[in-house]
């Protein structure tokens, strides 16, 4: 038997949400929270692959390799097997047939915080993104022969089919991409899908990894409100319909935002990714009102505020993700800054994540 830990990150937004989905390019960072997976690999003619996450399931779920595919020896298709079986399937079709069974045991790490009342909540970081990506990666080890080396392209493309699969064709698949790569990664969709199910011909995903920039220091601060992300696609869609050329508009705006976000994370100094920052929160700001939709809401402008009261324009804050709560960042020009703006985030009861300059 052979065993493994795996993990997955979650994902961080800095350029690109929304836009992502009618073909701008997006920015995005791994960050420390994920999923960890305890892995065990053993020989058999007759594969299985079982996985289990004692936190969110009563039981393990179980396949077993039969005629050419995974089985599921559970006939339920909803909730956490329809992720898996979906991802397990895609991953699996571009491979060898398995040579070895597969245990996975899979933990959250990072993802929930405790709030006063006691209650756990999820932060926005993408998690069943990297579940996908752990169950990705366990289907290529199964599949490996000994000494046999991973190819992530090859993972990715089957996290991202699976994925998609299991959310109904929606959803821009950066989550999974950032899960897989991990690091700093640009991202872009072509042809882009729009905000709908996708329709053929499928759009293919192209990832770059990126530098870290070690002059800038990111911070993750959450809002304290988990968002509904499907409630804001509704809102968002709504508006495309009602408005066409609106909703254009606004887009495009967010898009340019996206592009020039990119551009100085690549290319630009610090101040420039600053800026960008700044640009990008005002066009998601915009989006919001236009579709009629709290996308930046009131806890992403106190930490705003807080931010911009004790750092000045040495740090710059957007929301990172859908919006309506969630996730915000915090991009700032010095290690000083970064501790000065945390400090006092701190003190007005916002929790925050460093992400530091290389996560």
């Amino acid at each position: 038997m052979a065993s493994l830990t795996l993990f997955a990150p979650g994902k961080l937004f800095l350029f690109g949400e929304w836009s992502v989905l009618e073909g701008a390019p997006a920015l995005l960072m791994a960050t420390p929270g994920g999923q960890r997976g305890s892995l065990h690999l053993t020989d058999h003619p007759a594969p299985t692959f079982t996985y289990h996450a004692p936190t969110l399931l009563a039981a393990p779920l179980r396949w077993r390799w039969r005629d050419g595919a995974w089985r599921a020896a559970d006939a339920n298709d909803e909730g956490p097997l329809a992720l898996i079986d979906a991802t397990l399937q895609e991953a699996t079709a571009a491979l060898r047939p398995p040579r070895r069974s597969v245990e996975l045991s899979v933990e959250p790490e990072g993802l929930f915080v405790t709030q006063a009342d006691g209650a756990e909540a999820k932060l926005g970081l993408g998690s069943s993104g990297s579940v996908s990506a752990l169950v990705a990666r366990a289907a290529a080890y199964a599949a490996a022969r000994p000494g046999e080396g991973l190819d992530l392209d090859q993972v990715f493309r089957g996290a991202f089919r699976g994925h998609r699969r299991a959310q109904g064709g929606r959803g821009s698949g950066a989550d999974v991409a950032v899960s897989v790569f991990g690091g700093v990664i640009g991202y872009r969709l072509e042809p882009p899908p729009g905000l709908g199910a996708w329709a053929e011909p499928e759009p293919e995903a192209s990832v770059l990894e990126l530098e870290a920039r070690p002059d800038l220091e990111i911070l993750a601060a959450w809002t304290g409100r988990e968002a509904d992300t499907r409630v804001l696609m509704s809102a968002v869609r709504d508006f495309e319909r009602r408005d066409r050329a609106g909703y254009g508009v606004a887009i495009r705006a967010v898009g340019d935002a996206a592009a020039a976000g990119v551009a100085s994370w690549r290319s630009g100094g610090p101040e420039d990714v600053l800026d960008a920052v700044r640009a990008a929160a005002e066009s998601l700001d915009a989006l919001g009102r236009a579709a009629r939709v709290e996308l930046c809401t009131a806890e992403h402008r106190a930490i705003a505020a807080v931010v911009s009261g004790v750092v000045g324009r040495d740090a710059a804050t957007k929301l990172s993700g859908a919006g309506g709560g969630d996730m915000a960042i915090v991009v700032a020009r010095s290690g000083e800054a970064a501790v000065r703006a945390r400090e006092a985030l701190r003190a007005a009861g916002f929790l925050t994540f460093p992400m530091g300059s290389n996560p």
